[in-house]
């Protein structure tokens, strides 16, 4: 109900329901909804939602309604236009609209007009006036955005109608501006508006917020228009882009100044900075057009001072343009908008573009800058002010103030002769060899695989590379193959396919089985290939695997590794190369690759240093080294060797206390310990998986160990003889014991592939002097300063600063005749790299000049080459008297160089001693100890005094002047393991002994005889010295010790094959009981020999001597049971072979 405010009332008695439900129903028909109610006494009211409904019904003087059945209702307007009577008969309806007029006045009702503050104020006025002269007894009361209206129902109604009027004639300008609205609020301008508007303009006008927009309110439209006029012209906003420069901190603190004092009093402008970034901004006024405008002639002068400009400057010099940043330092410029794009060219210029203020600031500077050109001669002189004499450059600059600039200078020109020198150059090659278990997991550029027969899985390295690599690697292999068969010593490179490990597979073509001499032709001419090839396409790593067995090819595993090493030696010896690392895979599942990996290891090991003490290459490291585990103060060793070897307070070993008998670790300890200890036993073999068993071993000595606070244990060793079982525990080690786990190895060599210094040589000194520059060096300068002065002092101290650091040094023609090859060298470098000048003058001396450093290099090489012709000469003397050693990594002896074996002679050894890798030791030559400098680690040394025609081998002891000495090895040296491996690579029998036989009478005519060999024979068969075996009863040991083994006993075991001394490839046939024969207590005997075999032939059993090779003179060195492969030599001449070692098994 409360929408229906607009009411008209009636009055009539006996009204049914029908007769309501038509007279509502006549008035919703024609005047829309319409509610009707009983007010009491007879009245009724008929209530209206809108006012023009209710002038319409009063509008219209009479009303008829038909009510069916019963009666006509007619409605006349009463004067006063209220209210309407409903009568039965046409007189009655006068006194009905007097008793409802009289009834409507006598209601008090109230009533709220919805209005704002601003707009009543517009017509409070007017509203006002009416009020007081027409409805005096009505009640206002003005509230926030409403007017409240109390008192007669009829003055409420009209009291509401003239508001309603009065508000509908104010009239609207709504407007639109983001800007202004937001100073708007939050400044006070709106009342100063508001006071302005009511001091100028004669008809009131209200401003009032509505939303995003500014809405103006007046009743008179001239007067709203003025207000909107002076809004815009009292209002502005003006947004102006700037671009950033040095001095716009400046701008923008002027500004805030300009912007505070016209705030002062109130707000009158506002300022942002919009779309902000280091290169530009745009600024935002707005506010009262004047202060908007104060500001704006401040923004307007700054963008006119930094309106973009452009002038272009010659300069004098190019060296301007090309160092014209440094000009811009001199001038105090540190920070600048302007471009500046110098042009270094024939005319020298610089571009500037920027802000004109600086532009105009930079162009002044440079039009009155003072520049000089200077040329310092002589020799050296760039070297100068490039090194010591940059400080000068720079003292001067700053003493001076002033800017010097290096200048071009042509290139010196060379004479014809020196252009065409070639100056030699050494690289030393950092070179790391490992010797690793399989080839297909190896990472390398060239993998290298031997084959026969032009075939790739003829070999077991080419069948597994197949398996891992797949049909990839044939098909790449026959597509490089195509229709050709390879000769024995040719290589196919391969491409490799993905994944292999590789870029390159090359594929050597070995001989097949029966051609003993040719597969070894073969495989070191295919070496030599194989590191050219890597030489040429600068290949950094290679695998290199041993050789397979000779049940596939007919070489022996230790003549493969010869020859294998021989290369190795052969290529490092060469001044330079690519090749860093060069790895040494060996197959794991080999019959006898423990016997391999000993073998080569210890070839390679005893190559690491050539015969002037040099090391040939950098490092040598397994992946057999042994493993070192902290268990709490107890270190674990994992020691891939035998356990028969180990020096130890006491031995653990498994058995099952039932076979002694089967070949294994536990029959050699038997065997060494004695039928004593056997006795007390039962003995077998066991057969687990090697994880399995390294996982219960590991995981028992870790539980055992922690915690048990033990005192007197401190090392365990596990020694492991087969590789896979090895590498099973490596494996699990590294599970159990985690980050405690450390593999170690023999230190790297240190790489030191000096030459030892050559001899002096006759030299043409003239060649000299004509490889050397012929022109003088200078060095130019252009120097920039802002007076004359300035820049004249620094030319000056310039030239005088060079010529004090110069100096003349001359030597007699001798003491340049003395110089070796190497020192010449040393000389023709320094004279290039330090810039001196070398001449002779008129007396013909010779003549070096230049900075003082550099000259007195010169002098220093010439007095140091006196000193050392005198050093070397005694060194050299010492060298072939006495020969110092140190035991190195793996229990190797090594020569030290000369200098060192000079110092441990003379004991002047205070300072220590370097050896060949370049490792310092600190000695003790009372205990013969050496201690390195960094680890801490001690080793032996010891003394070799050679005769005069007889140098000792380096792994021999000392003789102290006897002739014959038995020496006894240590079982854990590699001399041992090497020996002990090769012998039970056929031998299953347990090694108990092996002793060094140093017979320097013997020894010396062997190696007579071998350098007689070597000279004989072509180089590619040489001596033929090879190490195999003679068994020997016990009995004759003794006499072969002391004068070396005898043909004339031959036919003692049989003469099948001559009438000389026999000797076997494999120790297997020397074992055997008729040749080796047991002494009492069951051991055996059997030597170790070394056996010059050069050219062989096919033996008799006739023969006395060799046969004639060739007609005259020319025999055969020795005869053979099989040419093809032989498994027996013969040689007749007594200092052909030496008996080096003797093994004593059972």
């Amino acid at each position: 109900m409360e929408n229906y405010l607009y009411d008209v009332f009636f009055k009539a008695s006996n009204l049914s329901d029908v007769a309501l439900k038509h007279i509502k129903r006549y008035f919703e028909v024609r005047y829309r909804e319409c509610v009707i109610s009983n007010e009491g006494n007879d009245i009724y009211k008929i209530s209206f939602a809108n006012k023009n409904e209710q002038k319409n019904v009063l509008d219209q003087r009479d009303h008829f309604i038909n009510i069916p059945g019963q009666r006509t209702v007619r409605v006349k307007a009463s004067a006063n236009q209220t209210c309407v009577a409903v009568v039965e008969q046409h007189n009655q309806v006068d006194r009905n609209l007097e008793s409802s007029s009289s009834m409507q006045e006598q209601q008090q009702v109230q009533q709220t007009f919805p209005v704002s503050e601003k707009h009543f104020a517009l017509i409070k006025e007017q509203f006002e006036l009416y009020k007081n002269s027409d409805l005096p007894t009505l009640q206002i009361e003005q509230e926030p955005d409403v007017i409240l209206l109390k008192g007669p129902k009829t003055e409420v109604l009209k009291c509401y109608q003239k508001l309603s009027t009065l508000k509908q004639g104010i009239i609207e300008n709504r407007l639109s501006n983001y800007a202004f609205m937001n100073f708007l609020v939050s400044s006070d301008s709106i009342n100063h508006l508001q006071k302005r508007f009511k001091q100028s303009l004669k008809s009131p006008v209200m401003i009032e917020i509505s939303g995003s927009d500014l809405l103006l309110l007046s009743l008179s439209d001239g007067a709203l228009k003025e207000a909107a006029n002076a809004i815009e012209t009292d209002l502005c906003s003006e947004t102006i882009h700037l671009k950033k420069s040095s001095d716009f901190a400046t701008l923008a603190f002027e500004l805030s100044n300009a912007v505070k004092q016209a705030n002062r009093e109130s707000v009158k402008v506002e300022l942002k900075y919009q779309n902000d970034s280091n290169s530009d901004t745009e600024v935002q006024l707005v506010g009262f057009t004047t202060k908007v405008t104060e500001l704006m002639n401040i923004l307007l002068e700054y963008k006119k001072k930094h309106r973009k400009h452009h002038v272009c400057l010659r300069l004098q010099y190019p060296e301007m343009a090309k160092h014209f940043s440094k000009i811009l330092l001199m001038a105090g410029v540190k920070e600048c908008s302007v471009e500046i794009k110098p042009t270094c060219s024939s005319s020298p210029c610089v571009h500037l573009t920027g802000p004109r203020c600086e532009v105009e600031t930079l162009e002044s500077y440079l039009q009155c800058v003072v520049t000089r050109h200077l040329e310092v001669k002589g020799p050296g002189v760039q070297q100068f002010f490039q090194g010591d004499g940059a400080t000068t450059l720079r003292s001067v600059k700053s003493s001076c103030q002033v800017e010097i600039l290096p200048t071009d200078v042509p290139e010196n020109t060379i004479s014809s002769s020196a252009s065409s020198t070639n100056h030699s150059m050494d690289y030393d090659n950092i070179l790391h060899i490992k010797v690793v278990v399989g080839l297909e997991q190896q990472q390398a550029d060239v993998f290298v695989v031997p084959m026969v027969n032009t075939n790739m899985t003829s070999t077991l390295i080419g069948s597994s590379l197949l398996n891992k690599a797949g049909q990839q690697l044939q098909t790449n292999f026959n597509t490089a193959k195509g229709n050709r068969t390879l000769k024995s010593g040719e290589v196919l490179e391969v491409d490799a396919p993905q994944g292999l490990g590789c870029s390159k597979v090359l594929f050597l073509e070995c001989a097949p089985q029966g051609i003993n001499h040719n597969c070894e032709n073969a495989l070191r001419c295919g070496l030599g290939q194989i590191f050219a090839l890597c030489e040429r396409n600068l290949w950094g790593s290679v695998a290199l695997p041993i050789i397979e067995p000779e049940d596939v090819l007919s070489i022996p595993v230790r003549d493969s590794v010869n020859i294998l090493t021989q290369q190795i030696s052969t290529f490092l010896s060469k001044s330079t190369h690519f090749l860093h690392t060069i790895r040494i895979p060996i197959m794991p599942n080999y019959s006898h690759s423990e016997e391999m990996f000993q073998i080569v290891l210890g070839t390679l090991h005893a190559l690491m240093v050539d015969s002037t003490g040099q090391a040939l290459f950098h490092s040598l490291t397994t992946d057999l080294d042994e493993v070192i585990m902290a268990v709490d103060r107890i270190k674990l060793h994992l020691v891939f060797g035998d356990i028969t070897d180990e020096m130890t307070d006491a031995i653990v070993n498994t058995t099952d206390f039932n076979d002694f008998q089967t070949n294994g670790a536990c029959k050699d300890i038997l065997t060494k310990a004695g039928p004593s200890v056997q006795s007390l036993l039962k003995g077998g073999q066991g057969g687990l998986d090697p994880k399995v068993v390294a996982k219960s071993i590991l995981e028992g000595v870790k539980e055992g160990v922690q915690g048990a606070n033990l005192q007197y244990l401190k090392n365990i060793r596990i020694i492991l003889l087969k590789i896979n079982v090895f590498l099973a525990f490596k494996t699990v080690a590294r599970q159990v014991f985690g980050a405690s786990t450390q593999m170690t190895a023999p230190a790297p060599l240190h790489l030191s592939r000096s030459q030892a210094p050559s001899s002096p040589v006759c030299y043409d000194l003239s060649s000299l002097l004509a490889s050397l520059p012929v022109t003088e060096d200078k060095a130019a300068f252009l120097v920039i300063g802002d007076r004359d002065k300035d820049v004249f002092d620094a030319c000056t101290e310039l030239q005088r600063a060079y010529d004090s650091q110069c100096l003349k040094e001359s030597f007699y023609s001798d003491e340049m005749e003395r110089l070796t090859k190497d020192e010449l060298n040393q000389l023709r470098t320094k004279v290039h790299s330090l810039h001196l000048q070398l001449e002779i003058n008129s007396s013909g001396k010779w003549v070096a000049k230049g900075l003082k450093d550099g000259v007195n290099e010169v002098a220093r090489l010439m007095r140091d080459a006196l000193r050392r012709q005198v050093r070397e000469k005694e060194q050299d003397n010492l060298f072939t008297q006495v020969a110092w050693c140190i035991l190195g990594p793996r229990s190797i002896w090594q020569k030290v160089p000369k200098k060192a074996n000079h110092q441990l002679e003379r004991a002047d050894v205070n300072d220590g001693i370097v050896d060949a890798q370049g490792v310092k030791w600190t000695v003790d030559l009372r205990k013969l100890e050496a201690t390195e400098c960094d680890s801490g680690q001690v080793t032996a040394l010891k003394r070799l005094e050679n005769l005069s025609d007889f140098s000792f081998p380096i792994h021999w002891d000392s003789m102290n002047q006897k002739g014959l000495k038995v020496v006894a090895l240590d079982p854990q040296s590699a001399e041992y393991k090497t020996v002990k491996a090769d012998f039970q690579r056929t031998v299953l029998k347990t090694v108990l002994k092996i002793e060094r036989i140093q017979n320097i009478n013997l020894r010396r005519l062997y190696e007579a005889r071998k350098s007689e060999l070597e000279i004989k024979n072509d180089p590619a068969v040489g001596a033929g010295e090879k190490i195999l075996y003679h068994g020997s009863a016990q009995a004759s040991c003794s006499s072969i010790m002391s004068t070396n083994f005898n043909r004339n006993f031959a036919g003692q075991n049989g003469t099948v094959y001559g009438q000389g001394t026999y000797f076997a490839v494999n120790a297997s046939y020397s074992a055997n009981v008729n040749y080796a024969v047991p002494a009492a207590d069951g051991t055996q005997q059997m030597f170790v020999a070394r056996v010059l075999t050069g050219h062989y032939t096919m033996g008799f059993g006739d023969m006395r001597t060799a046969p004639v090779r060739v007609v005259p003179d020319q025999f055969y060195d020795s005869v053979v049971d099989y040419t093809q492969n032989p498994t027996m030599f013969v040689v007749f001449h007594d200092c052909q072979a030496y008996p080096d070692y003797l093994i004593t098994f059972k």
